[in-house]
């Protein structure tokens, strides 16, 4: 039941479905990408699922969108210390196979069909969860609305906007 995971680093041409935009504190978005070519990587070793953090928000995307960019990919890493956070562990349960960051902006995938069948019923599940998050922060904005966010809807990435 293990999904594959990428042995080293590499930089490559990626193209596959959003399923998860999440927005960071900072700045950007982590983006949860299932795979549908990565380069020359074979297919049955390829990573089903990755996650990678862009630079800019990556603005007109949504869950289930076709994309292709450039990106560099790793294993997801081990625990810093004895007893640390494992991510490797987590990236697990989560089916990740690879982590890692843009290096182009995203551009949608002309060439891709339809999104598989599943991932049409997730996609269509994270836009609703991601429009109550955003309504929540238009309404309660700053830390409380945050907090409320992350308490009903999971994300937890959203910035709060500081009003004086």
């Amino acid at each position: 039941m293990r999904a594959p995971v990428l042995s080293r680093q590499i930089t490559t041409d990626l193209r596959g479905f959003v399923e998860r935009v999440e927005p960071r504190a900072k700045r950007g978005q982590r983006i949860t990408l299932r795979v549908s070519a990565l380069g020359d990587v074979r297919r049955q070793p390829r990573p089903r699922r990755v996650r990678f953090t862009t630079n800019r928000p990556a603005s007109g995307f949504k869950p289930g969108d076709a994309i292709h960019l450039r990106v560099t990919l790793m294993p997801p890493s081990a625990p810093a210390l004895p007893g640390g956070f494992d991510f490797a562990r987590h990236a697990w349960f989560d089916g990740l196979g690879a982590v890692g960051y843009a290096r182009s902006t995203l551009k949608p995938d002309m060439e891709a069909g339809p999104s598989p069948p599943d991932l049409q019923l997730w996609a269509a599940v994270e836009r609703v969860r991601q429009a109550i998050g955003q309504r929540i922060m238009a309404v309660l904005p700053g830390q409380p609305g945050a907090i409320a966010n992350a308490l009903i809807t999971g994300e937890r990435g959203r910035r709060a906007i500081q009003h004086e």
